[in-house]
């Protein structure tokens, strides 16, 4: 691009296409990442698959949650089939004639009452400046010190746990590792854990386990490090498929002690410290299910109606998955491992498939 071109040429002519391919595939990862999420709001009440596995598990009807389960396990690995460009303005065509009518903004007056006032604690809103003083202090030490701890020390746990499950789990998934036809059901198991929401893993645990930070930490584990796994499988099969083999090739566990780990393990430190962010960030929104992380509290504070409090802890959620972000990305260039994640990043579609 010659260097009297405009900003709007540099955009459509240079940046764009260079992107295009990258931005692609990364949609198209966020899209199943949304199908999750949209299955995790019927647990607030919207009429998802989420709404009607809550409903099936509080009335005992576990035959028909296992069949909603499956539903939304055959949706997400059958998304290669049917999420086709051609087809995306029927599909949203659709999505805006079936809307249900629970979403959209009826009353105007409502929402501008919530952000002018609900949300902004009395004290402040008269001027009294030493009874703001004293709310902040007793929000910090009764709710926001013990959420953040809470929060912080059930991720770093769930962070463990996922680089654990994905040393065991993706070596069997792996053709290098399994062989041709062994890895299958390595896949299967792996498309399983990181096709199942976060929520619904924990909600299931709990329901085994009692309440308990174990659910919460066993599902953001196993549905991170299922995940990951399944990346870095794809990643060994495809180096696999285009090396030549070697007639002193170690096997077994020689190779995945060896050969295959050491080569994964900075791509997986990558996607550990990519993922970083959003367990902390799943910790603190798991807190609706009973575990007293900061999502508990902005659920006791919503079912209260104490619309001030649950404000000052979206902030300190907010704020607090920031600084974990920033801090994420320090120790990936620290550790030399951002270019694993940019290259993973490309292939990320073809992977989580």
């Amino acid at each position: 691009m010659p260097p009297a071109a405009g900003a709007l040429k540099r955009y459509l002519y240079t940046l764009i296409p260079q992107s295009w391919s990258a931005l692609l595939s990364y949609t198209r990862y966020r899209f199943e990442c949304a199908l999750r999420s949209s299955a995790i709001l019927g647990f607030i009440g919207l009429p998802t698959l989420g709404f009607h596995l809550e409903t099936a598990f509080k009335q005992g009807h576990y035959s028909e949650a296992g069949a909603l389960l499956w539903v939304f396990l055959l949706l997400i690995a059958s998304i290669r089939w049917w999420l086709r460009p051609q087809l995306l303005p029927l599909y949203l065509l659709a999505a805006i004639w079936l809307l249900p009518e629970t979403i959209g903004f009826s009353n105007g007056g409502s929402l501008w009452r919530f952000i002018s006032v609900d949300i902004w604690p009395t004290a402040l809103r008269q001027g009294d400046w030493g009874g703001l003083l004293g709310w902040l202090q007793m929000m910090f030490s009764e709710q926001v010190w013990p959420g953040l701890v809470q929060t912080l020390l059930l991720t770093q746990i769930a962070v463990v746990l996922s680089g654990v499950v994905v040393l065991v789990c993706y070596p069997f998934a792996s053709r290098a590792l399994a062989g041709p036809v062994m890895r299958w059901p390595g896949r299967f198991l792996l498309l399983v854990l990181r096709s199942t929401p976060e929520m619904v893993l924990a909600y299931v645990l709990l329901l085994l386990c009692g309440p308990s930070g174990l659910p919460l930490v066993l599902a953001l584990g196993l549905h991170n490090g299922g995940l990951i796994a399944f990346l870095v499988a794809n990643a060994s099969d495809a180096e696999h498929k285009s090396s030549l083999a070697r007639a002193d090739d170690p096997k077994g566990l020689k190779r995945y002690a060896y050969v295959e780990t050491p080569r994964r393990f900075p791509a997986m430190l990558a996607f550990l410290f990519y993922r970083w962010e959003v367990i902390l960030r799943e910790s603190a929104i798991m807190g609706i299910l009973g575990v007293a992380t900061l999502g508990f509290y902005i659920d006791s504070a919503f079912e209260e109606i104490r619309y001030d409090r649950a404000f000052l802890l979206i902030v300190v959620t907010a704020l607090l998955n920031i600084l974990v972000d920033t801090l994420s990305r320090r120790l990936r260039r620290l550790a030399h491992t951002d270019i694993q994640l940019e290259k993973q990043a490309r292939n990320i579609s073809i992977n989580c498939r």
